[in-house]
């Protein structure tokens, strides 16, 4: 049942498997053809250079992996304007496949914004590539509005968007 997952902060473990199942999806979505993560940046070490402080959440459900999230306190590459500490920034936001349109994401949002409310913070904020049309859906079902567009290299246009907690 949805209501048996729970969600954690990783130990060493639970990060590896976070990894090894973002390193997955990166790899199925690739082979769809849809632009997702960069593979080659899959890596604890990678990841904990290029994020401050990475806070690693793994979600289960009946002691079975189905998830998980990295929860920044502060996102100097996509929100350098935000200097204030009232804010979790959301990033690699993963459901496993298998797992996908069950309401596991909504479950997960939903209590992230619980975990920012309790650790007194104002927004949520995080970025997807513009033609992730599925997450645009996602996101503006969980409350998040857009305050933002930039571009990112060569890649896509990533849209900014925040949820008032």
């Amino acid at each position: 049942m949805k209501k048996d997952i729970i969600i954690k902060s990783a130990n060493s473990n639970g990060k590896k498997i976070f990894i090894q199942k973002m390193v997955e999806k990166c790899k199925l979505l690739n082979d769809k053809g849809l632009m997702t993560w960069n593979i080659e940046t899959l890596t604890e070490d990678k990841l904990n250079q290029q994020y401050i402080n990475p806070q690693y959440f793994v979600c289960y459900l009946n002691d079975q992996f189905i998830g998980g999230f990295i929860l920044l306190t502060s996102d100097n590459f996509f929100w350098p304007e935000n200097k204030e500490d009232d804010t979790f920034y959301i990033h690699k936001l993963l459901v496993c496949n298998g797992f996908n349109g069950n309401g596991y994401g909504n479950l997960i949002m939903n209590w992230i914004k619980e975990y920012g409310k309790k650790n007194g913070k104002k927004f949520l904020r995080l970025d997807y590539f513009k033609s992730k049309h599925k997450l645009k859906f996602f996101y503006e079902e969980n409350g998040f509005y857009k305050v933002d567009e930039i571009k990112y290299q060569d890649r896509d246009i990533n849209i900014k968007v925040e949820y008032q907690l």
